[in-house]
């Protein structure tokens, strides 16, 4: 699976290769520089079967990149979008089956409720993200209200119905009420201060913000947890094994 250190890896890669190429004065036609990313179904880190998302995350990222580092993006701008039409599902090739690309509970596009079952891929949903300069500052979704169309969706990915009762019992459980179209959206207030202050991370301004490795410097957190709360909690700490160098 890709995952976002072997993007950033590959996007200083790539970097190195432009900066190389500028360094050398290497001339491109019209002053384009052109960028492929495949992904092939083989073995290695860079590869995944079919995975355009990866490719979309790849490009993304060296895009933003060298529109900063070149001066190319309006740092004084912001130009807002609605991102909608999201797919609702998504194949898991290494487990042969469709997934939800959201979560589980986002209602499918009207127009797709008819094929919901003999064409997966093509199905889209009621999904709404909010984006500022490329940067993802709200998401969210219309939900399903109708219980046999939930139950649709978990045929779909593969959830019985015993299995489904077992997870989301709760929700099921409260469609016996009736309840109402609704949705939601989520914001990140802590990326738009970002934009506006014109940091590079939301790390920068939050009061009290973890670093990589998920610590809180100023806190000095997570502490040591007393023996006594990991007793009552039947929770145990397992160190792990440090490899002699």
């Amino acid at each position: 699976m890709t995952t976002t250190t072997d993007v950033e890896q590959g996007v200083s890669l790539w970097l190195d290769a432009w900066r190389r190429l500028r360094r050398n004065r290497l001339a491109v036609a019209g002053g384009v520089v052109l960028a492929l990313v495949a992904v092939l179904a083989v073995t290695g880190p860079w590869c995944v079967p079919y995975a355009y998302d990866a490719q979309d995350t790849a490009l993304g990222a060296v895009r933003s990149r060298l529109g900063r580092d070149l001066g190319l993006a309006a740092e004084k701008e912001f130009n807002f979008t609605w991102i909608i039409d999201f797919p609702l599902f998504e194949y898991n090739e290494d487990e042969k089956r469709w997934e939800a690309s959201h979560h589980l509970f986002s209602m499918p596009q009207e127009k797709y409720i008819p094929t919901l079952e003999s064409d997966p891929g093509s199905v889209k949903g009621d999904l709404y993200d909010l984006v500022c300069n490329g940067v993802e500052l709200a998401s969210g979704s219309i939900r399903v209200h109708d219980p046999v169309l939930q139950e649709r969706i978990f045929a779909v990915v593969g959830f019985s119905m015993e299995e489904a009762k077992k997870r989301f019992g709760f929700l099921l459980e409260a469609f016996r009420y009736g309840p109402p179209p609704h949705g939601g959206i989520a914001p990140g207030l802590d990326r738009l201060v970002t934009l506006i202050a014109g940091v590079q991370t939301i790390r920068d301004v939050i009061a009290f913000p973890k670093n990589t490795v998920g610590a809180s410097p100023m806190d000095d957190a997570p502490s040591p947890v007393d023996p006594a709360q990991l007793a009552d909690l039947h929770l145990a700490v397992i160190e792990e094994e440090k490899e002699e160098a």
